[in-house]
């Protein structure tokens, strides 16, 4: 095993990029560890995130968790975009309600439901791209085979060239409540045509944005094979199994060795992931291979909204920032808890959203 965290402070002694308080900090305890044998995957969340909300941050863990095991996704990071891009993509609609970039990964970085298997990468894309480069060198030097993952919500499926298929499925928009939506995890310039990234992985856990058909096919991509249901390779996922079976044996031989003893004695099908989450979240998988390689894939993980309680709750940034523009006291502060993330962050930096709250803001001041 090869701790992730080690890997990259290893790189950041010799490029510290930018920003050099860009540590995987939040991986001190958790540990993500890279394993021989197999494909190691880091999953990468790249966007606007104007602000981030409860939204991505379920799309993230939901994608992380039922993304499918054969995947073998060890970590996430997560990317804002740049200033520059912020401006560029909202100059046009005349949105004036931006967050800086270190607002955004504060944001995301502060917030206590963070995943201690994500970390937030506070400095440029170009920086990112060479940290990717660099990891995946030094890992295959010690005999780690490791890739990249780019995750995206839903509108990704819109990202790249339709087939033009016969009776092709529409994909199918909620309805829109008198604001335009802006896409969910979605940076300005595709990331897809990126060599290090063989998977792009899909999920509309966020906001339901596209129907099957009757016989539960999605629209072709152009150079793409049709999409399949995720097949499972039992016996491969058996090997896994196994090996991360002694990965937490090797833990608690460590850490707790009673514990070690006993799950000894147990055998090691106690500590053995189990396969009936696998199986179901494949039911919900779909993949489709590049004609030309079929190593590059993108896959799209369905949400499950069969449940009879099911409520279906439309959160975006787009509607939070029209809770923000229009919301006043207990109100806002409700809706601050519903849908962002870090609330309270927010709430006491609310006079920089915004100059008609300065006002307020000021008001509040006087009056304490």
């Amino acid at each position: 095993m090869a701790s992730l965290a080690d890997y990259i402070r290893d790189i950041q002694k010799k490029h510290p990029g930018n920003n050099r308080r860009n540590k995987a900090l939040n991986w001190e305890a958790v540990q993500p560890t890279l394993l021989k044998g197999r494909t190691n995957r880091i999953m990468i969340f790249v966007g606007s995130f104007n602000p981030p909300h409860i939204g991505h941050l379920n799309l993230l863990t939901h994608a992380f968790y039922h993304g499918g095991q054969d995947l073998d996704v060890r970590a996430a990071i997560i990317s804002t975009s740049s200033d520059s891009n912020l401006k560029d993509k909202f100059e046009a609609s005349g949105e004036t309600m931006r967050f800086s970039k270190k607002d955004r990964d504060k944001l995301w970085k502060y917030d206590e439901r963070l995943p201690e298997w994500a970390w937030v990468y506070e400095d440029s894309s170009s920086e990112l791209k060479a940290l990717r480069r660099r990891l995946r060198e030094k890992a295959r030097l010690d005999g780690y085979d490791l890739e990249y993952v780019l995750l995206y919500g839903p509108d990704g499926l819109d990202l790249y060239e339709h087939e033009g298929v016969e009776e092709e499925p529409e994909v199918v928009e909620e309805e829109s409540k008198g604001v335009e939506e802006e896409p969910e995890g979605v940076e300005e310039e595709p990331e897809y045509y990126r060599s290090d990234y063989n998977h792009v992985l899909i999920c509309d856990v966020s906001r339901k944005a596209v129907s099957l058909d009757q016989n539960e096919t999605l629209r072709r991509f152009h150079g793409f094979e049709p999409w399949r249901k995720l097949e499972l390779d039992e016996q491969s996922l058996e090997q896994k199994a196994s090996v991360e079976a002694e990965k937490v044996l090797e833990i608690l031989k460590e850490k707790a060795p009673e514990e070690y003893q006993r799950a000894v004695e147990r055998g090691d099908h106690s500590v053995k992931p189990s396969f009936v989450d696998t199986i179901k979240d494949s039911e919900h998988i779909w993949v489709c291979a590049a004609t030309h390689d079929a190593k590059l894939q993108w896959r799209f993980v369905r949400f499950d909204r069969s449940a009879p309680d099911y409520k279906e709750t439309e959160i975006s940034s787009t509607v939070l920032r029209a809770a923000m523009k229009t919301g006043e006291g207990d109100q806002l502060m409700a809706s601050l808890k519903a849908m962002a993330l870090s609330p309270e962050r927010l709430w006491a930096r609310r006079s920089r959203w915004s100059p008609h709250l300065q006002a307020a803001v000021d008001g509040e001041k006087r009056t304490n």
